[in-house]
């Protein structure tokens, strides 16, 4: 059985699989705002973002583009997306 299997290429891999790990807290003290604030403009409970922050679980999806976008822009643009939703 194993003569029949054949080496994979890297350019023939189906996906690859990338972590990222954040850093939820420091985000969430760089916007200023509280776990509330932030959980409820996410769209999530304040306990999963205190298991980000902690480490117990990591963001993902949706979730993980939003902070990806919170950690890398500046702070007029997050101050307006703040204003926007309040």
């Amino acid at each position: 059985m194993t003569d029949q299997a054949k080496p994979v290429k890297p350019s023939q891999r189906s996906r690859t699989v990338t972590a990222t790990t954040l850093n939820v807290k420091a985000i969430r003290t760089q916007t200023g705002l509280s776990q509330s604030q932030l959980a409820t403009l996410m769209g999530i409970s304040v306990r999963t973002l205190q298991n980000w922050e902690t480490g117990r679980r990591q963001p993902q999806g949706p979730a993980l583009a939003l902070l990806t976008v919170f950690q890398k822009a500046t702070e007029p643009a997050v101050q307006a997306l703040i204003h926007r939703v309040w």
